[in-house]
């Protein structure tokens, strides 16, 4: 086994965080196109929108410029941390949309406006209006709201009672090691975007953050209590920060945003939900969680959430991400799971082999993808039938949710961890992934970091060890 040097690799890492991204349209990326103004990029699909005779739209506009989160310094308190940033963010939209959302208000359009981007969502563009848009100088581009698909299961299997026990994929990491020094997550939050959760389930019902305590929004239908019609948020959240011996970090609390249904997740919803993460309710900064995985992505090269994640980055919010479902051939890691600012997360099996199944890098930028793998193939978790029921599912979502309740123990030991204190402390410790014999990007699999297991498999025990030894 051989391996590159991880400080090189998170020293760039960082880097790359620090450099801003321009808002773009998930799986709609921006054509390059200009209006016929020639003061607007068009994202796909927009410029046929403006055509007479075509039905509305609806569209994100987005408004000229960027909040700056980052020129001064932001207080070290977690609290006022994320206050100050969701403070910066609203008063720059605020200011930047003001002439765009009174003219719109005028021209009798539906809108929401957003702060964690500088968009407005226009509900039922006529072409007329769209083209009056792309004409305005306040305006940077225009975007369909689109849908980003959801990360589905790759397969399902329902499991009988006698066949449960403590989960494969949560002994394999080391997490019951963790919890017999007693480290199971007590203190830290874990945040859950996609199609929901069933929370009445007996592995989940004990840990909810609660309805008091903004512990669930639904972007989709506004219902006020936790549900799943899909079935994957579920088992992600057992998976995460489930009890009975499917969940990484047992005494973290969950909180929820729905964002998805089995026909994918809108670009409009997941922005509500990246903004419910940095500050629930608009007024509760204080409850965002300190870990938020997603079970959403999809195309290669897309950047319409790195600004989301940035706010929460600064906010000092760990984003988690699934790498994809679109292996074994190499160059098929998606978005936002091959972004720059994320910890990535590809798939392995029980066998210790990365799942056929799990996208593999590099980027479309030539960067490594994944961060690391866990496992993702047969992974017990709550189900969505009963709230007695457990299945086994397949998908680089659920190695992405070992990995979000993983930082979980690590924060429950040093919850002043920074995301690059986390990240140098998981892809450090992690172990060789059982190689397959596959080179992707000119890098073979026996040499890590690769772009199929990134730097290896978790192993949150050594992580763990690490953290404790040296403090951070």
């Amino acid at each position: 086994m051989k391996r590159f040097a991880i400080d090189t690799w998170i020293f760039a890492l960082a880097l790359s965080a620090g450099c801003s991204s321009t808002p773009a349209s998930s799986g709609l990326e921006s054509s390059g196109l200009a209006s016929p103004s020639g003061a607007a990029l068009l994202g796909d699909g927009v410029a046929r929108a403006m055509v007479d005779g075509h039905p509305p739209s609806d569209v994100l506009v987005y408004a000229k410029g960027k909040a700056d989160l980052g020129s001064e310094a932001l207080p070290t308190s977690r609290a006022e941390r994320t206050t100050e940033v969701h403070r910066r963010l609203v008063a720059h939209a605020v200011n930047a949309q003001q002439s765009l959302r009174t003219w719109l208000t005028e021209q009798g359009a539906a809108t929401t406006s957003f702060h964690i981007v500088n968009a407005v969502l226009v509900k039922g563009a006529a072409p007329h209006l769209l083209r009056q848009l792309a004409a305005r100088a306040d305006v940077a581009k225009i975007a369909l709201d689109a849908r980003v698909a959801s990360d589905a299961a790759v397969e399902t299997m329902a499991v009988s009672p006698s066949a449960r026990g403590i989960a494969w994929g949560i002994e394999r990491t080391g997490a019951p090691r963790a919890w017999e020094s007693g480290f199971t997550g007590a203190g830290v939050v874990v945040g859950l975007i996609g199609s929901g959760v069933r929370g009445t389930h007996e592995a989940l019902r004990g840990n909810f953050r609660g309805l008091e305590n903004h512990g669930w929004y639904d972007a989709v239908d506004g219902l006020l209590t936790p549900y799943d019609p899909v079935g994957t948020g579920t088992h992600i959240a057992g998976i995460a920060v489930g009890a009975n011996g499917i969940g990484m970090a047992p005494d973290a609390r969950w909180m929820a945003c729905a964002a998805c249904r089995s026909e994918g997740c809108a670009d409009s919803a997941l922005l509500k939900c990246g903004e419910f993460m940095l500050c629930p309710r608009g007024d509760a900064c204080e409850a965002a969680p300190h870990v938020v995985v997603a079970g959403f992505g999809g195309g290669r090269g897309h950047t319409f959430y790195n600004e989301i994640i940035d706010a929460w980055r600064a906010a000092g919010i760990i984003p988690v991400f699934a790498v994809g479902n679109h292996g074994p051939s190499c160059a098929t890691a998606h978005s936002p799971g091959d972004q720059p600012n994320i910890i990535s997360v590809g798939a392995t099996t029980p066998n210790g082999e990365v799942s056929p199944f799990s996208s593999r890098g590099p980027s479309v930028d030539g960067r490594i993808a994944p961060t690391l793998v866990a496992p993702g193939s047969h992974v017990l978790s709550a189900g969505l039938t009963r709230d007695t029921s457990y299945e086994t599912k397949s998908g680089t979502a659920f190695a992405a949710a070992h990995v979000a309740g993983g930082v979980a123990l690590l924060l429950s030991v040093s919850p002043n961890m920074t995301f690059e204190q986390v990240t140098n402390a998981i892809a450090s410790s992690a172990d060789a992934t059982a190689p397959a014999g596959q080179s992707c990007g000119g890098i073979a699999d026996d040499v890590f970091p690769n772009n199929l297991a990134g730097f290896g498999t978790l192993n949150i025990q050594k992580a763990l060890a690490s953290v404790l030894e040296t403090g951070e």
